[in-house]
């Protein structure tokens, strides 16, 4: 039986090494994904129990798009 599927670089393998020892430090800053697909948004409800979920409009994000140096460039 065949082990690897593929090859991955040293610096992705570096990455997650830093990840996990950061994580063991409780150093790491998690981030909540969002989404504007209602069909995601009610799949992902059916498997997870008491979330909490914030609605962002598209005039939210277009205007903190613009407002946001690095991106409205």
């Amino acid at each position: 039986m065949e082990l690897c599927t593929e090859k991955i670089a040293m610096d992705t393998v570096q990455a997650v090494e830093s990840s996990l020892l950061e994580q063991q430090e409780s150093n790491i800053s998690w981030i909540t994904a969002f989404t504007a697909n209602q069909d995601v948004l009610e799949e992902d409800m059916k498997h997870i129990n008491n979330v909490s979920t914030n609605t962002i409009s598209c005039d939210e994000i277009a205007l903190a798009q613009r407002d946001d140096t690095a991106i409205s460039k």
